[in-house]
């Protein structure tokens, strides 16, 4: 994502004044983040129904906590209020530029990340076996809040074993998901003239939102019952992923703002912002017959990557119904 929009730049970098030359540096921080949209979510895979090649699952869950907040290591430095301190300079023109303050020292304190979250999703998820221990696995996923749909899928491979009593399943594969955002960064150019050994500091804001999509990996390994003749098994579930929470190019910059130089350097102080979920579910299985079963569980989610994460462990109960073809 080192990527920027230069575009808007580069016609006034390449004019050279003839008292001499000026180098110009650029850094970019986020200041602020919203995000909204769902966690990822890993299939809930249980083998027990010998002979089967194709499953159908339709599937809810319930998510309780309406935000994930924290830091992402990306924000400027700013004066001992913990704010990002600037002056206003109204230019002869009649623009207005902006200088930044000498008290901007101090590393900011608190949270800029707040991952705002649907309760509810919704998916379909398809299993097919391609032979006694190898299947191919896929899936859409819905879910939205009071102004936006967010839509994902999952796409992987699975290794089993199934006995009469039991069976073994490790999955591995790949999450799309659908998000938004709405980004405050700001981009800090220091103009350094070589002849004259003076340093000027301007600032310029942006202010971002639109939609963007994440494809990240999950592992999963999962531990059933399969007794034939009983009503109800149990299962149990380990599972990792990730989940870019941040990744865009701000674009939304401020007219006003402009500079001269014939030299450019760009520092992208923001990164991606991953998360990283470990998840825990158990649950029960329930026999409907020879052709398909309830699935009940109660994922517990712990999120370990995101700076001063708030509200980081999640229990999502599950509800999912297995059509064996």
């Amino acid at each position: 994502m080192r990527g920027f929009y230069y575009y808007w730049l580069l016609l006034p970098a390449v004019t050279l004044f003839l008292t001499g030359c000026s180098s110009v540096t650029q850094t970019i921080y986020l200041q602020n983040v919203d995000v909204f949209g769902p966690l990822n979510q890993t299939p809930i895979e249980v083998m027990s129904h010998p002979g089967s090649t194709f499953t159908v699952s339709p599937r809810f869950s319930y998510n309780g906590r309406k935000y994930l907040s924290g830091n992402v290591d990306s924000h400027s430095t700013v004066n001992e209020n913990n704010i990002y301190q600037i002056d206003s300079v109204y230019n002869p023109d009649g623009t207005r530029s902006y200088k930044i303050s000498d008290s901007n020292i101090y590393e900011f304190k608190g949270d800029n990340l707040t991952w705002n979250l649907p309760q509810v999703t919704a998916g379909l998820d398809m299993d097919i076996q391609l032979s006694k221990a190898f299947a191919v696995t896929g899936g859409l996923s819905y879910s939205s809040d009071k102004s936006r749909d967010y839509f994902g899928g999952t796409i992987g491979i699975g290794l089993f074993e199934l006995t009469e009593t039991r069976a073994f399943r490790f999955d591995a594969g790949l999450i799309w998901q659908n998000l938004y955002y709405d980004a405050a960064s700001i981009v800090v150019t220091e103009e350094h003239n070589s002849s004259s050994g003076y340093t000027v500091k301007d600032v310029s804001f942006f202010r971002d939102k639109d939609n963007f999509s994440t494809i990240n990996p999950y592992f999963s390994f999962t531990y059933n019952s399969a007794a034939q003749n009983s009503p109800i098994n149990f299962f149990a579930s380990i599972g990792f992923f990730t989940q870019t929470v941040v990744s865009f190019d701000p674009n939304n910059y401020d007219p006003n703002y402009s500079f001269w130089g014939n030299s450019l350097t760009v520092k992208d102080e923001r990164g991606e912002s991953m998360a990283t979920f470990l998840t825990f579910t158990p649950g029960l299985i329930l026999n409907l017959g020879t052709n398909s079963e309830i699935v009940v569980g109660a994922r517990i989610l712990h999120e370990n990557n995101i700076g001063d994460s708030k509200q980081s462990t999640f229990l999502t109960p599950t509800f999912q119904i297995n059509f064996h073809l």
